[in-house]
């Protein structure tokens, strides 16, 4: 058992230096194209609003820089746990049922990924046939985001079911979950050291009907009492 450990160890080790390696080749174009596509978003709307001209291409040329910024980030995201998730029964289950329910769930979704690569696969040999309507590009070159999607969330499914195939019959500090980026973990630090703080210590109370900051039982010199929003009245001469 310990030498299939040590052997899964290994695997996953280089499994996830190559996934690491991609996704940031992934996510340093995704940065690019959804800088473009604010960039063509911004053009439109002068050259609509103000030169009173649309261009016919950029709404196009947005759509297809989302999609692509979309299948390039994605796998980061489930890499790391950035996907809604609910975990109230996984956290509340022993370790070993714990396992054992991801594994099943990695199982499944590995599953879903191949019918969907499959699908993607298709309709980007159906792309070559079309040509978008402004671009004048076949749209086979953006249905293939969909492919290198599926593609890259599978390498990282893969990844994460092996993971956990190895918490389970070996030792869990062998198999970790990912590093996460620089951004992430200095963002998750933070949280957690925020979680570690003691409770801060109540102030005093505050006497609402004087609304003024006082300890109990001992009134602030010259203080007032008086409701909040209240004018404070000033004499005038009978005189006047």
């Amino acid at each position: 058992m310990n030498s299939i450990a040590s052997a899964l160890a290994v695997i996953v080790r280089y499994l996830g230096t190559l996934n690491a390696g991609v996704l940031w080749a992934g996510r340093q174009v995704a940065w690019v194209a959804i800088g473009l596509m604010t960039l063509i978003i911004l053009i439109q709307v002068f050259y609509r609003y103000v030169l009173n001209g649309a261009l016919p291409w950029p709404e196009e040329a947005a759509r297809a820089l989302m999609i692509w910024m979309m299948a390039l980030i994605a796998p980061s995201g489930y890499r790391w746990g950035g996907f809604v998730s609910i975990t109230m029964l996984s956290d509340s289950l022993p370790n070993v049922p714990r396992q054992l329910l991801s594994i099943a769930l990695f199982l499944v979704a590995g599953a879903v990924l191949v019918i969907l690569l499959t699908k993607s696969v298709g309709h980007f040999n159906s792309g070559f046939i079309f040509k978008s309507s402004s671009l004048k590009i076949p749209l086979a070159w953006i249905y293939l985001a969909m492919s290198v999607c599926f593609v890259l969330l599978s390498s990282v499914n893969l990844e994460l079911l092996l993971r956990a195939v190895g918490r389970l019959i070996g030792d869990s500090d062998d198999f970790k979950p990912p590093a996460e980026p620089v951004i992430l973990a200095s963002e998750y630090g933070k949280y957690r050291h925020a979680r570690s703080l003691p409770a801060p210590v109540p102030g005093p109370p505050v006497d609402r009907h004087a609304g003024l900051l006082r300890h109990a039982g001992r009134p602030r010199d010259n203080a007032v009492p008086r409701r909040y929003g209240a004018r404070r009245r000033t004499h005038v001469p009978q005189h006047l």
